[in-house]
């Protein structure tokens, strides 16, 4: 992404190689700190970190992504590099993995694939 723009109350991503996207909502989160504190009452977290199964969800119909899904350590660049479009897994201790899409190019099938235990 090189810049956001504001135009007649809709907002627009222009990217670096000069492509333009609508869109009505843009969220950042790739080196942002997470902030879980909203979902205290839920009982999604315990001490403030999203409880996950191995595929990275937190109930069937909600998944972790991003700064928010609890990993520890290092990831392994499956796709991309820092600095660009990327798909990343770190290994658990259990055997699984956990894989975070950092780019809207990157397709959720494969995501998918990355995520299923023992991966």
């Amino acid at each position: 992404m090189a810049r956001l723009e504001e135009r007649g109350g809709a907002i627009r991503v222009v990217l670096a190689e000069g492509a333009v996207l609508e869109a009505e909502l843009v969220v950042t989160a790739v080196g942002d700190v997470p902030n879980t504190r909203w979902l205290a009452d839920t009982g999604l977290t315990r001490d403030g970190v999203l409880e996950v199964d191995a595929r990275g969800r937190v109930r069937e119909d909600i998944a972790a992504a991003g700064d928010l899904l609890p990993v520890e350590g290092p990831p392994e660049y499956v796709d991309g590099a820092p600095g660009a479009p990327s798909l990343l897994r770190w290994t658990r201790t259990d055997g699984s993995a956990a894989a975070a899409a950092l780019n809207y190019r990157i397709p959720v099938p494969r995501l998918r694939r990355l995520c299923r235990p023992g991966a």
